[in-house]
């Protein structure tokens, strides 16, 4: 499920975006979560929210990823290659915002 105007996408969209070639970035977030809303202002600020592919840890399917994926945090990103190979986790805001800005092409 994916609300309208929402900033989450849904389990179908994730499927079609999984199997895309390129580099993603996935992160585990959610509404009522403070350190997400303050990551979600940082990266529209400095342009990288687009590149994002933000998943509800709330949803169900999400959180039955989260135990495949061994994560338990948020706000979360994981970051995979080219072919999609997982490449990085990096915990909480701090982090992801400083691997956008020391490792991510600029927006």
């Amino acid at each position: 499920i994916s609300r309208t105007g929402s900033k989450f996408v849904s389990f179908e969209k994730f499927k079609e975006l999984a199997h895309k070639k390129g580099k993603k970035y996935i992160i585990f977030s959610t509404r009522w979560c403070k350190s997400c809303q303050f990551l979600d202002r940082a990266l529209k600020q400095s342009g990288y929210y687009d590149k994002v592919t933000f998943l509800d840890a709330d949803e169900e399917w999400v959180q039955q990823l989260m135990v495949v994926v061994r994560e338990r945090n948020v706000p979360t990103m994981m970051v995979t290659d080219e072919n999609g190979n997982f490449t990085e986790t990096l915990i909480g805001p701090s982090k992801i915002i400083m691997h956008f800005i020391t490792k991510a092409k600029t927006p």
